[in-house]
């Protein structure tokens, strides 16, 4: 979580104010959630199995706080997307989580609405 609320207080005022979390997978989301107020995060969304009904953010998020999503897989999604940070959670444990990109994407190329469909995935 530090990770990500780290590089969420990075974002410039004018990002943070329109930026959202999109996570991986529930487990990711389900942290975001729980522990994000701590760190002033803004609302989580997933596409990971049913997650993907609370969907898609609102149109006014042009920046994406991703945590655990490999770029390669949306960069085309975005204007901008770049590595901010690295997962770790600090005691060595290896787990689905440790090692995985946060990053931040900026500039949605559609509206969310045609987006949204290529985050869903089942697993």
């Amino acid at each position: 979580m530090e990770q990500i609320g780290e590089v969420y207080q990075g974002l410039p005022e004018a990002d943070a104010a329109s930026a959202v979390v999109i996570a991986s997978n529930y487990g990711e989301a389900g942290a975001v959630d729980r522990y994000g107020d701590a760190w002033g995060l803004p609302e989580v969304y997933s596409g990971h199995n049913h997650l993907r009904h609370y969907g898609p953010p609102p149109e006014t998020a042009t920046v994406v706080v991703t945590v655990g999503i490999p770029l390669p897989r949306v960069e085309g999604f975005f204007e901008d997307c770049e590595a901010a940070a690295t997962l770790d959670n600090g005691i060595g444990v290896d787990n689905e989580e440790q090692g995985r990109t946060v990053g931040v994407c900026r500039g949605p190329v559609e509206a969310w609405g045609e987006l949204w469909p290529h985050f869903q995935h089942y697993s």
